[in-house]
C-alpha cells in the first residue's frame, strides 16, 4: 500500500522517464513535464518550445502570465482520468492530467506549448512588439509550434498518463532500479510481440533483437536471426545494397526512412516487403536503427491484378462500358471511341442508350432494364448510331455488378462492332439465296430449252417452205423472235445462277470498259458528267467480253436512272490491287487474299435505304414503274460476276448515292477475242446418228438434217443409240447426242462409242451446263459443245465443222 508520505520519485525512476518523455517528445513533437502536486516542483521537463524557454520564460510579463494561470488550475487537477486544457494568455495551449495511484493523488502529467488551429502571427507581432521580443527570431520560434487537433491532443495526453501511471504500478512491486527497468522492459516485450507488424533492431546491419511477428515474416526463429546480417533477407546484393543506400540515407538527413523492397524467406520463397525505419538514438546512428516490417506481398498482387485488368479492357477491341443503376455511364474504355466516334471523356455522365438510333423499338430498353433489374444477365444485337451519323451493328452483352451483400450496384456492358460479320452474313445468304435460284433455274433449263428449241425449229423449217412475202411469214418471224427472247431469258438465269456457258478467257478488262462508256456517252443526258480513272496497265482477268460488256452497261443505265434528270455524275475507275486482308475493307467482300482488278461505279444519284439493298440482287426484284424491267438485271450482273470467281459489293444511303465494287482476280495469259462465227445453211450428206430424249427434238432435227441432205438415223433412247452403234460403228459420219437422257447420259455415251471408235466425230447438245462445258466435253473427245436452244444455222455450222469441212 502506499502512503501519504511516498513521492513518485520513490518508485518511478525520473531519470528513464524523463528519457521516455525525451523520445516522445522527439517522435510526436510535443512537450512534456512531470509536476509534483503538492508543491508544484517540476520534476521532469522535455522537449520544451524554444518560444516558451527562450522568450516567454525569460521576460517578466509573460514569465508572469505562465505563473498566474499555472498555480491555480494546478489545485483543480486531482480526478483520475481528468484532462484540463489550458490556453495561456501568451498564445499557446498545454494540458494536464493527474497521476493517481491507489487513490493517491502522485504527480501532475503535463504536455503542450501546441496549437490547436494555425497561429495568428499578427497576435504574436503585437506580442513581440510588446515585450521587445526580436520578431524574427519570435516568428521563427512560433513556426516550430506544432499544430494539431484537440482530440489528438487529448489522446497524446492520455496515452503519456496511461504509460506513466502503467510504470508506477509496475514500481510498486519491486523499488530497485534494476527490477523496475526489468518490469519496463518485460512491458515493452509485450506490446512488441502484441504487434502485427514486424519489428526489429539493428546495429550496423546486423540484427540485434525481433519480435515474433519480425520472425513469421522471414520464416526464422527468433534466435536464427540474432546477430545475422541483413543481407541474410534480401534476394540478391544489388536489391541489399539499394535498401542500404535509401534507408541509410533518410535517416542521415530525417532521421526516419521507408521503401518497398524484396525480401527471400528462409524457405526461399520471395516475398514484397514494406519497411519503415527510425533511429533509435536521434542524434547519431550508430545507436542503432528500429525497422518495422509487414508483408505486401498480397497487396502487390492484388494491384498487379488490377493493373492487368485495367491494361486488359484499355486494349480490348470490345468496347467496355460500366454504369450506375440509372444508367449514367461512369467508365468507358478506348474502345468506346473506335466504334462509336465518341471519346471516353464525352460518354461519362450519358445515358446508356445514348447510341440508339431513331429506328429503335421503343421497348427495347425497357425489356432490357427489366431482365437487368432481376439480376439477370442480358444480350442482344442492336443497330446503333456514332456520332457521325451512320449506323453501325453491335452485339451487346450487360451484366449486373453486386456488392457483398448481394445488392446491385451497377452493370457492365461489353459491346462489339460486328457490322462486318453481319455484312458477311448477308453476302452469304444472298450467295444461298442465288445458290438455291441455280438449283431451281438448271433443273427446268434443259426442259424449257427443249420447248424453246421446238418452237423455233419448227418456226424456221415453217418459214424455209414460204416465199419472204407470204402473209403468215411475217407472223412466223414473231414467233421466232419471242423464242429467241424466251432462250436469252433462259441464259439470263443461267448466268446469274453460274449454269451458263460462255466464252470465257483472259482479257484486258480496261479495252471492255472503255469500249462500253463509249457507246454509254451516247444515250446520257448532258446534265451527267462522266468520271473516268481507268488504268490501262492492268493485268489480264479471266471473263467473258460480252458479258463484262453487259455488266458495265447495266451499271451505269442504273446509275442514270438513278440520277434522273437532275445534275449528277457517274465516275468510273479501274485499278489493280492487292488485297491481304478483306476483312479490313469497309464492305466486306468475301474474297481470298491475292491480286484483283477493282472496278468501281458510283454514282450521284438518289441512294437506296437498307431493305432495298438488301434485296437489289434478288431475281426479279425491281424498284422501276411495270413494265420497264424484267428485275434480272443486277442478278445476272452478280451471276455473271460470281462465275469469274470475282465479287460484287454495294454501298448506298438514300440522298448520298451509291458505289458498286467488282473485284475480278487478275489472270496470267494473253488477252484474246474470237472472230463472230457468220451464220449459213450449208448442206451435206454424210450419215448421223441423231439421239435425243425428247420426241419434238428428234422430229424437227430429223426435218431439217433431212432437208440439208444428211441421211438421219433418229432414236430417243441412249442405250437403243449404243446398239445401233455397236451392230455397225462404220455406218455413221457423225453423232448428234443430247446431254441429258435416261438410262445414261450424252457423255456416258460419247466415252462408249469413243471406245469403239475413237475418230467418230460427236456434237454434244445440253440445256444446261451444269454437268459439264465445252473445255470439259472436248477434253473427252467430243468436238462440238452446243448450248439449247440451238438455231439451225448454228448446228448447220456445228456440223461442217465437226466433220472437218468448215
Amino acid at each position: 500500500m502506499l502512503t501519504d508520505s511516498l513521492h513518485i520519485r520513490d518508485i518511478l525512476n525520473l531519470q528513464e522517464l524523463k528519457l521516455l518523455f525525451e523520445d516522445f517528445s522527439t517522435a510526436t513533437g510535443f512537450t512534456t513535464g512531470l509536476i509534483d502536486p503538492h508543491s508544484h516542483e517540476l520534476l521532469i521537463n522535455t522537449g520544451w518550445r524554444d518560444i516558451c524557454v527562450a522568450f516567454h520564460h525569460t521576460t517578466p510579463g509573460t514569465k508572469n502570465h505562465c505563473l498566474a494561470h499555472n498555480t491555480p488550475d494546478l489545485t483543480k487537477i486531482d480526478q483520475p482520468g481528468q484532462i484540463h486544457i489550458r490556453h495561456c494568455p501568451n498564445g499557446l495551449t498545454d494540458g494536464f492530467t493527474p497521476i493517481i495511484i491507489e487513490g493517491h493523488h502522485l504527480a501532475i502529467l503535463f504536455t503542450g506549448q501546441a496549437l490547436f488551429a494555425p497561429a495568428d502571427k499578427e497576435f504574436f507581432r503585437r506580442q513581440a512588439q510588446e515585450y521587445g521580443f526580436d520578431e524574427q527570431q519570435y516568428l521563427a520560434a512560433l513556426a516550430q509550434v506544432p499544430v494539431v487537433s484537440e482530440e489528438k491532443f487529448q489522446a497524446m495526453l492520455r496515452y503519456l498518463a496511461k504509460t506513466v501511471t502503467l510504470f508506477a504500478k509496475t514500481g510498486l512491486s519491486d523499488l530497485q532500479n534494476h527490477q523496475e527497468a526489468t518490469k519496463k522492459e518485460s512491458l515493452l516485450q509485450s506490446i512488441f510481440r502484441a504487434s502485427p507488424t514486424g519489428i526489429n533492431l539493428a546495429v550496423d546491419r546486423k540484427l540485434y533483437w525481433a519480435n515474433e511477428k519480425f520472425a513469421e515474416i522471414t520464416g526464422y526463429s527468433v534466435e536464427e536471426l540474432q546477430g545475422k546480417n541483413a543481407r541474410l533477407l534480401y534476394v540478391d546484393q544489388k536489391s541489399y545494397e539499394e535498401a542500404g543506400r535509401r534507408l541509410y540515407g533518410s535517416l542521415e538527413k530525417y532521421g526516419t526512412g521507408a521503401m518497398d523492397s524484396k525480401w527471400r524467406r528462409k524457405d526461399g520463397s520471395v516475398i514484397d516487403v514494406y519497411l519503415s525505419a527510425s533511429k533509435v538514438d536521434l542524434q547519431q546512428l550508430p545507436g542503432g536503427v528500429t525497422f518495422s516490417v509487414l508483408d505486401i506481398t498480397a497487396r502487390k498482387k492484388m494491384e498487379a491484378d488490377k493493373a492487368l485488368l485495367a491494361t486488359a479492357i484499355d486494349q480490348a477491341a470490345e468496347t467496355v462500358l460500366i454504369h450506375d443503376t440509372d444508367g449514367i455511364i461512369q467508365y468507358a474504355n478506348p474502345a468506346c471511341e473506335r466504334a462509336s466516334g465518341y471519346t471516353c471523356n464525352e460518354a461519362l455522365g450519358l445515358k446508356i442508350c445514348f447510341l440508339k438510333n431513331d429506328k429503335q423499338d421503343p421497348q427495347y430498353n425497357e425489356r432490357m432494364w427489366d431482365t437487368l433489374k432481376q439480376g439477370k444477365v442480358w444480350s442482344s444485337r442492336v443497330t446503333n448510331r456514332k456520332k457521325d451519323g451512320s449506323l453501325f451493328e453491335e452485339n451487346v452483352t450487360v451484366s449486373p455488378v453486386k456488392n457483398q451483400q448481394g445488392e446491385i450496384t451497377n452493370f457492365v456492358a461489353v459491346k462489339s462492332d460486328v457490322s462486318k460479320e453481319v455484312q458477311l452474313e448477308r453476302q452469304l445468304r444472298q450467295a444461298m439465296k442465288m445458290e438455291a435460284i441455280g438449283i431451281l433455274a438448271s433443273g427446268i433449263a434443259h426442259d424449257f430449252n427443249n420447248i424453246l428449241t421446238s418452237i423455233i425449229g419448227y418456226g424456221q423449217l415453217a418459214q424455209m417452205r414460204l416465199a419472204a412475202d407470204h402473209p403468215v411469214s411475217k407472223n412466223l418471224n414473231l414467233v421466232i423472235s419471242a423464242g429467241n427472247r424466251a432462250a436469252q431469258l433462259v441464259k439470263q438465269i443461267l448466268a446469274f445462277s453460274h449454269q451458263a456457258e460462255d466464252d470465257y478467257h483472259p482479257i484486258k478488262l480496261h479495252l471492255i470498259v472503255k469500249e462500253a462508256l463509249q457507246l454509254l456517252r451516247a444515250s446520257l443526258p448532258s446534265t451527267i458528267t462522266i468520271n473516268e480513272d481507268i488504268a490501262t496497265d492492268c493485268s489480264p482477268c479471266f471473263a467473258d467480253p460480252t458479258q463484262i460488256h453487259q455488266v458495265v452497261m447495266n451499271l451505269c443505265t442504273n446509275a442514270k436512272l438513278a440520277i434522273g434528270t437532275k445534275d449528277g455524275s457517274l465516275s468510273v475507275a479501274l485499278a489493280e490491287v492487292e488485297i491481304t486482308n478483306p476483312e479490313g475493307m469497309a464492305d466486306s467482300p468475301l474474297l481470298e487474299p491475292g491480286t484483283y482488278l477493282d472496278l468501281t461505279i458510283s454514282d450521284t444519284g438518289c441512294g437506296m435505304d437498307h431493305l432495298t439493298l438488301s434485296k437489289i440482287f434478288d431475281p426479279f426484284f425491281t424498284t422501276r414503274e411495270k413494265g420497264e424491267g424484267t428485275g434480272l438485271g443486277l442478278s445476272v450482273v452478280h451471276g455473271i460476276i460470281k462465275q469469274c470467281k470475282g465479287e460484287i459489293t454495294v454501298t448506298s444511303e438514300p440522298g448520298r448515292g451509291t458505289t458498286f465494287h467488282i473485284y475480278l482476280p487478275v489472270q496470267e495469259g494473253e488477252s484474246l477475242h474470237n472472230p463472230p462465227v457468220p451464220e449459213a445453211m450449208i448442206p451435206g450428206s454424210e450419215r448421223i446418228l441423231l439421239v435425243d430424249d425428247e420426241e419434238l427434238i428428234i422430229d424437227i432435227h430429223q426435218l431439217f438434217l433431212d432437208n440439208l441432205g444428211y441421211h438421219v438415223t433418229s432414236t430417243t433412247s441412249s442405250l437403243k443409240a449404243l446398239e445401233i452403234f455397236k451392230e455397225n460403228p462404220t455406218a455413221f459420219d457423225l453423232v448428234l447426242t443430247d446431254m441429258t437422257m435416261p438410262d445414261i447420259n450424252g457423255i456416258e455415251l460419247a466415252r462408249e462409242i469413243l471406245k469403239i471408235r475413237p475418230d467418230i466425230p460427236i456434237i454434244l447438245c445440253t440445256g444446261h451446263s451444269e454437268s459439264t462445258n465445252e473445255k470439259r466435253a472436248k477434253a473427252l473427245g467430243i468436238r462440238k459443245f452446243l448450248m439449247k436452244p440451238v438455231a439451225i444455222t448454228t448446228l448447220s455450222e456445228a456440223l461442217r465443222g465437226a466433220l472437218g469441212k468448215d
